[in-house]
């Protein structure tokens, strides 16, 4: 009998028992070693590998305790990434409006006299989009702050064409003023008899005529409105490519969860996954983390 094949038979069976118990945590591991040797060969760059494991979160390839784990050590990477998707979502849209919208002021300026204002407000404005896309792909601005802040820069336009239009009426001289004055005393009323009978007023007579939008007035609402549907277009635009871009949402716990607990809550702390985390740990028992993490 061999007595020591018996003695290395138990040790092996001992050894297995505690790789059964700790099975969540050697998946763990395995995923993790799997995620660093990413297309590891000789030739590969460190940043290489890097962008391995990238796409590989990219791709859901990761579960568990792995997931959460390589999220948070690539967080800086993997915002970079979204801020550069979201900032390219808006590029071509607010590139395109910003084109059409010179269109639509150059036209103002012509039929009102203000080519070299509506020149200016359209380049500032190019300007101004350009650097909220900018800002967006560098991590500075979110979406809805760069939609916000494109409604904003219209706005300020508006205001600067309402001020460019005001500036243009020169001024009637005190001489013209009083023979127009001298002209309208002397012209005689007009009274539409038809409508208004002999000794009532317009009010009596249930008749009220509204008074029309200037046409400067009605250029600028029209403008307002053309503005807002391109704004709905650009916003539902980048808004569908950014979901189509964003991460999976996490996958769930293994085991009994504790560990992946501990490094969800890390991830939330950091602003990154708390969208993402949501529901996946409904069954997750609320136990402090012991050995086994």
């Amino acid at each position: 009998m061999n007595i020591q094949g018996v003695g290395n038979q138990q040790a092996w069976m001992h050894v297995k028992a505690k790789q059964d118990d700790t099975k969540n945590i050697t998946d763990i591991a395995e995923d993790i070693a799997a995620a660093e040797t990413v297309q590891a060969d000789d030739a590969q760059t460190e940043g290489d590998r890097a962008e391995g494991v990238l796409r590989l979160i990219q791709a859901g390839h990761f579960h568990g305790v792995a997931d959460v784990r390589l999220r948070i050590n690539f967080n800086d990477e993997l915002q970079q990434i979204s801020a550069q998707n979201t900032g390219q979502a808006l590029e071509g849209g607010a590139q395109e409006l910003s084109t059409n919208l010179t269109a639509e002021l150059e036209k103002i300026g012509a039929d009102f006299e203000l080519p070299a204002e509506t020149e200016a407000l359209a380049a500032s404005f190019r300007e101004r989009m350009d650097q909220i896309i900018v800002d967006t792909k560098d991590g500075k601005t979110d979406l809805t702050t760069a939609l916000a802040s494109m409604h904003a820069e219209f706005a300020t336009l508006l205001d600067a064409l309402k001020a460019a239009m005001t500036g243009s009426s020169e001024p009637v001289e005190e001489e013209e003023a009083a023979e127009q004055a001298d002209a309208e005393e002397a012209a005689p009323e007009d009274t539409d008899e038809a409508v208004v009978a002999e000794g009532e007023t317009p009010e009596d007579s249930g008749v009220i005529e509204e008074e029309p939008l200037a046409p400067f007035e009605t250029r600028l609402a029209e403008l307002e409105d053309w503005f807002a549907t391109a704004m709905t277009t650009l916003e539902s635009s980048a808004t569908a490519t950014q979901a189509s871009q964003a991460l999976p949402p996490l996958s769930a716990p293994r085991g009994n969860g504790v560990a992946y607990a501990k490094f969800l809550e890390i991830y939330e702390n950091m602003g990154s996954g708390t969208a993402q985390a949501t529901n996946t740990l409904a069954a997750v028992p609320t136990v402090e983390l012991d050995a086994q993490a």
